[in-house]
């Protein structure tokens, strides 16, 4: 699917194929970085996150640890995988729609790590709420995403 078709499903209940995984998603996130771009959030029913950017061209799936994440200053290490920080960045909720725990106004701050097999880790901070959550998974193409 291109970028806009993928934007035109974003909606509660849809049902996709994101990385040959069924997708269904529960809530809908639109966000504003402190870069000023705007970008959208897609959660499923399964806690699966797909970030979608179109104007960076980047989609990425990204799903929760469920083992312990070691920090060490730009380096932090799951599953014995070892991931270097490539951005940090903050942004706030403009708006949400469907099930999601986090209200329009909400802010939250969070950092990217990559590893040279193209595997991807992010902490997501959420300002007020103080829960540092983490996430792996990877980048992804067009063609990754479809309808199911």
């Amino acid at each position: 699917m291109s970028f806009d078709e993928i934007l035109d499903h974003a909606t509660t209940d849809a049902l996709l194929m994101v990385d040959d995984v069924e997708f269904s998603v529960a809530g809908i996130e639109k966000v504003k970085l402190a870069t000023g771009d705007h970008i959208i959030w897609m959660w499923s029913t399964e806690g699966h996150w797909l970030i979608v950017d179109h104007h960076a061209d980047e989609l990425i799936i990204l799903h929760r640890t469920e083992d312990e994440v070691a920090e060490e200053d730009d380096f932090v290490t799951y599953l014995g995988t070892s991931y270097e920080e490539t951005e940090e960045d903050s942004g706030s909720l403009l708006e949400v729609e469907g099930e999601v725990d986090h209200e329009a106004g909400d802010a939250f701050s969070f950092k990217h790590y990559e590893n040279d097999d193209g595997g991807l880790m992010r902490s997501l901070t959420w300002t007020g709420y103080g829960d540092e959550l983490w996430y792996y998974g990877k980048m992804l193409q067009e063609d990754d995403v479809k309808v199911a």
